[in-house]
C-alpha cells in the first residue's frame, strides 16, 4: 500500500446513531492508509466523539476516533463502551471486582456499573479532527 492511498472505513454502529446520523447516507469514511498501519481495515471503525469527557487527553467533542474492534481490554485503555444497550461513551476502562469503571481522561467523572451492563465495542487507536 502506498502512503497516499485511502481506505474506506465504516462508521461504528452504536445505539444513538441508528436513524439519527446527519451523514447516514455516508456509510464509510475515507482514511489515509498510513493511519491504519498494523491494523486490518475490516477490524477498524470510526466513531464521532459525543462529549468533552476525554478532553484532558486532547480528544474533543466532534473528533473522529479510530477504533479497533475488540471486546477485551486492559485497565487504563481508552474504549468505546455501550452502557445498558443505550448510551455510548469513549472513556478509560478499569475493572473493579464485579464492576467496570468508565472514567473521563481527568477522572473527574467515574461511572461504576455492573460488568454485565457494559459492552466493550473496541479500543481507541487514533484520531482525526475534522476541519472547522
Amino acid at each position: 500500500k502506498g502512503r497516499s492511498e485511502s481506505i474506506l472505513i465504516q462508521w461504528l454502529d452504536v445505539p444513538e446513531d441508528r436513524g439519527t446520523r446527519d451523514d447516514q447516507d455516508l456509510p464509510t469514511l475515507s482514511l489515509p492508509a498510513v493511519l491504519l498501519e498494523g491494523y486490518e481495515p475490516d477490524a477498524v471503525r470510526v466513531f464521532q466523539v459525543r462529549d468533552e469527557g476525554m478532553e484532558a487527553d486532547h480528544i474533543c467533542e466532534g473528533d473522529i476516533a479510530i477504533i479497533e474492534l475488540r471486546e477485551f481490554t486492559r485497565d487504563g485503555q481508552t474504549v468505546v463502551a455501550v452502557i445498558d444497550k443505550q448510551r455510548t461513551l469513549l472513556r478509560k476502562y478499569y475493572r473493579a471486582g464485579a464492576e467496570i469503571e468508565l472514567r473521563t481522561a481527568d477522572a473527574g467523572e467515574v461511572i461504576s456499573i455492573a460488568a454485565n451492563q457494559v459492552e466493550i465495542i473496541g479500543i481507541y487507536r487514533g484520531l482525526m479532527r475534522p476541519a472547522v
